[in-house]
């Protein structure tokens, strides 16, 4: 599909006449460099003469209306040379999530670089299967971190109790010890007929009879 598919489907925007929207490529990271390659060779340095713009993005940096503008230069000298454009998926989520994160904090920045999005583009995703796998389709969070509520005492109540489990001989409960990381708790396996209440009693008698003093 890189190889062949792809590149059929490029010439076809960029020499079809009625064709309004500039041909966008987003292809997976890891083979970014060897499709760009590719490309670099077949459809630019030969007689077909089509340019490829390579469009890195990053949402951690600071923009400003120049680094806006040399953007849109660059798309508006792609669209009249019937370039295509060449992207990875993270870049193309990190415009649209910095959109939205400068409509914040600078929503004159936000509007300028939403020119930049609101462009025709045909959107053509290689290997579309593994682009659109939900393990890529992370949650970015906007604005600035707050803790969460109390969440020293979660950790230290957690790591407690994992520690009572370890220095207790509570029934119903089976250690395990990881020899390759000798510095974490140990695992523990519950019985499948455990008695909940008595667990429950025990467990509490364990953790007052030897609290933990962290």
């Amino acid at each position: 599909k890189t190889r062949v598919v792809l590149p059929m489907i490029i010439l076809y925007f960029c020499f079809y006449k009625n064709v309004t929207h500039t041909p966008r490529l987003c292809i997976l990271s890891t083979l970014l460099d060897e499709a760009c390659e590719f490309y670099q060779k077949v459809l630019c340095a030969s007689k077909i003469g089509r340019r490829l713009f390579l469009f890195p993005f990053q949402r951690d940096f600071e923009l400003t209306r120049d680094h806006i503008q040399l953007i849109l230069d660059m798309i508006y000298l792609c669209e009249r040379h019937k370039g295509f454009i060449v992207l990875a998926p993270e870049h193309r989520l990190s415009i649209e999530l910095k959109i939205k994160e400068l409509e914040i904090n600078n929503q004159d920045i936000s509007q300028c670089l939403q020119e930049v999005q609101s462009r025709k583009y045909y959107d053509i995703f290689d290997e579309v299967d593994e682009i659109l796998h939900h393990r890529f389709q992370l949650v970015y969070s906007v604005g600035k971190p707050i803790p969460l509520p109390d969440g020293d005492r979660r950790w230290e109540v957690s790591a407690g109790v994992l520690q009572v489990f370890q220095n207790s001989r509570i029934n119903s409960i089976t250690f395990k010890d990881d020899p390759e990381y000798p510095e974490k708790f140990k695992e523990y396996i519950l019985a499948d007929n455990i008695d909940a209440l008595s667990f429950r009693k025990q467990l509490a008698s364990c953790l007052l009879e030897n609290p933990p003093m962290s």
